[in-house]
């Protein structure tokens, strides 16, 4: 039974491992935003739940073991080749990434499925109860050891695709150790795969360069490494050098033009710039054009110091001698955990953060970092940042976004101004800004400042007065909401401004059959309503999966907002769940007495835990934001495995109960697909709208809806 017993845990780390390393890939395609994420995952819990609810391979565990192993790296393979068929670099539609993800994650995902009610009919010597709880808690605690060895060990260390085939070789062993303890013949399947799997690991080299290369089509690909934050590319198109994050252009160079518009304007506004903070990717260009001033000190605080390493030996001589000034102090961290711990004053701040496109950079939008910033600058001092834009004419999605960030600086500063353009740039400060053309040009003079694209001739053009007053009456006219850490409005109207750029008639075609698709399935759950009783239990673990999912996206992302993104702790926050689903789960154990009223006595019992958790999380999340970091770091862990616990236990009570009703292999598939699917909607729904358009508060006002209703659902007789 050890062997079992192991394998089960294997199973856990099998599971949340390749979903790591596919997830990694994927997201080059996608570049990480909300909606990609929410997809992913949706598509993952999907279709592990297909899998888990329908028979569709082998029903002998082992032989999927060794299925698994050969389809880990096709799947790495395939997604590579796919991106061919994009344009690299560019940003992909809503239609080809739903397309792409659900797609290529079908077959490996029905597989892994398929093994959890497989693994309950193996674990079923002690009776159908222990079983079921058995298999849980064992796949969460693999999850919880594969969750964190990937994050705290495997993730930018080894490449995803080196580690798909030590993955691919660990479940060959597993499966092998498998069918030797069952005496089994090792017939020619297994040893089709283990020849797959050497040639896999053999070759890993010459497979890995050949898939980036058809990877990056046209693009000469220069450099690649994976940080724990991301996959850096450096790649060459003509003269330019392109660098890409996650698959997305992060900076080209040499570029002039790019850079000195983000850099000139707050410089020459400053009346003395001598103390500089520069927060994201500034290698390529923004430290060269800051030192061209008489300054004494500039503050550069950058996430990722491998992309630094990527980028230095490629860079033209006057950047890299940027880097070597004796002036710039670079900081490898989350700029709003450094600012929150280095008071220094400042004269001049910019800001090259990525467009609200996520949760994470959406933090850099939000009033509370405005005000922490604010009270970095000096008096006089100038903040700048840019946003997309339009030049002549805003578009109301345009208009919505633009507002909305603009009437959060003015909730924060007392002056704040712009420069229009295809990139409209923000200016903001504790005192007027004066945007005057020949104060500008006296300044741009008497400092000595030499420029390709930012020069006195060009100031008139770019301040003229009928353009800013154009821009200035559509951010006056709209009362857009303002952006806050606990409720990120604003890359919800982001993710509608990068929607809208791919509407077309097919676009519209498709919302209108996805609408129809929904509305048919409302009336095929009517019609059936009688048969709601027979699968309550079902039901009601859905609801609880939703609900869970929406919960822990609103601990981890208020964490996120609240101490600034700090990796290896997110990673302890998903651990922290996962350990709650491992201890919720152990802790239950089935009444001994006939019936069921003792097993949903606990379930009531349950949810009115779930209901008091809830209304306790809504009370403390607005005094969490005043708490101490050490507190925090303490505070939310504890949260979260309370969050899963209440998860955990409900799983195999939900089991106790179906299975007075039906047998131990359907009850095992269903219970879990159930569970699955909860969060997959749950996924793609609360971080792309849920939480933006309601926040913290409302996200868990309807996870006490969802407790009722699954209240009601398990008391339906």
């Amino acid at each position: 039974m050890i062997i079992y017993n192991l394998t089960f845990i294997f199973y856990g780390f099998l599971a949340i491992v390749s979903q790591l390393i596919i997830f990694r890939e994927l997201s080059i395609v996608f570049y990480g935003n909300e909606l990609f994420i929410g997809t992913a995952l949706s598509a993952w819990l999907f279709w592990v739940g297909v899998g888990s609810s329908k028979k569709f391979f082998s029903r002998n565990f082992p032989y999927l073991l060794v299925l698994a192993a050969v389809l880990l790296p096709l799947e790495i393979i395939s997604i590579r080749v796919a991106k061919s068929f994009f344009y690299f670099g560019t940003i992909l539609g809503p239609l080809p990434m739903f397309a792409t993800t659900f797609i290529s994650l079908s077959l490996y995902c029905i597989l892994l499925g398929n093994m959890f009610p497989l693994a309950c009919s193996l674990a079923n010597e002690k009776g159908e109860k222990a079983a079921l709880k058995k298999v849980y808690y064992l796949e969460c605690l693999g999850s919880v050891l594969g969750g964190a060895l990937f994050t705290y060990l495997f993730v930018g260390r080894i490449p995803v695709f080196y580690l798909a085939i030590i993955l691919s070789m660990l479940t060959l062993f597993m499966a092998v150790v498998m069918l030797l303890k069952n005496k089994a013949k090792i017939g020619l399947p297994v040893a089709v795969a283990v020849l797959c799997v050497l040639i896999f690991a053999f070759f890993a080299k010459n497979i890995q360069t050949s898939s980036r290369k058809i990877e990056w089509g046209k693009f000469k690909l220069l450099e690649e490494t994976e940080s724990r934050y991301a996959h850096l590319a450096l790649a060459r198109m003509g003269s330019l050098k392109l660098f890409f994050e996650n698959g997305l252009l992060s900076a080209q160079f040499p570029l002039a033009t790019f850079y000195e518009e983000g850099v000139h304007w707050p410089m020459l506004l400053s009346s003395a710039p001598k103390n500089i903070l520069v927060v994201g990717n500034a290698e390529s260009g923004t430290l060269r054009e800051v030192f061209k001033y008489s300054i004494e000190r500039l503050d550069y605080v950058q996430l990722d110091e491998k992309s630094t390493a990527l980028l230095k030996p490629y860079l033209e001589k006057e950047d890299a001698a940027a880097l070597s000034d004796a002036r710039l102090f670079i900081h490898y961290a989350d700029a709003r955990f450094w600012l929150k711990n280095h008071p220094r004053q400042y004269d001049v701040v910019i800001l090259n953060v990525p467009e609200p496109a996520n949760a994470q950079a959406n933090r850099f939008y939000t009033q509370e970092f405005y005000q922490e910033l604010k009270q970095r600058l000096k008096p006089d001092g100038v903040l700048a940042f840019s946003l997309p834009s339009a030049a002549e004419y805003l578009r109301l999605d345009i208009q919505v976004f633009n507002t909305s960030i603009y009437k959060t600086l003015r909730s924060v500063f007392a002056s704040v101004d712009f420069v229009p353009g295809d990139n409209l740039l923000f200016l903001a400060g504790p005192e007027p800004i004066n945007l005057n053309e020949q104060r500008l040009v006296k300044n741009y003079e008497e400092r000595k400042i030499h420029n390709q694209y930012v020069v006195p001739t060009y100031f008139p053009y770019k301040l003229s007065l009928e353009r800013r007053q154009y821009i200035l009456e559509r951010l006056a006219s709209r009362d857009e909401r303002i952006n806050r850490d606990t409720s990120p409005i604003a890359y919800y109207y982001f993710s509608k401004l990068w929607i809208q750029k791919f509407s077309t008639p097919n676009y519209f075609l498709l919302n209108l059959l996805m609408l129809g698709l929904f509305c048919w399935g409302l009336v095929r759950l009517y019609k059936r309503r009688g048969q709601f009783v027979k699968y309550r239990y079902y039901i009601f673990i859905f609801l609880f999966g939703f609900m869970s999912m929406l919960l822990e996206m609103v601990l981890i992302l208020s964490f996120q907002a609240f101490t600034g993104y700090i990796y290896w702790q997110m990673g302890a926050l998903f651990a922290a769940f996962m350990l709650g689903l491992v201890l919720g789960s152990i802790l239950v154990k089935p009444a001994k007495e006939k019936g069921i009223a003792i097993e949903k006595r606990y379930l009531n019992g349950l949810v009115l835990i779930c209901l008091i958790f809830s209304l306790g999380l809504m009370i403390f999340l607005p005094f969490a934001a005043q708490l101490a970091y050490p507190k925090l770091l303490i505070i939310f862990p504890l949260l979260l495995v309370l969050s899963g616990m209440i998860l955990g236990a409900s799983f195999p009570l939900s089991g106790y109960l179906a299975m007075q009703e039906e047998r131990l292999e359907k009850v095992s598939g269903l219970l879990y697909a159930a569970d699955l699917w909860g969060g997959s909607v749950s996924a793609l729904l609360s971080g792309l709208l849920i939480i933006p358009l309601w926040g913290f508060k409302g996200a868990i006002i309807l996870a006490l809806g969802l407790e009722l209703l699954a209240l009601l659902a398990v008391n339906k007789d």
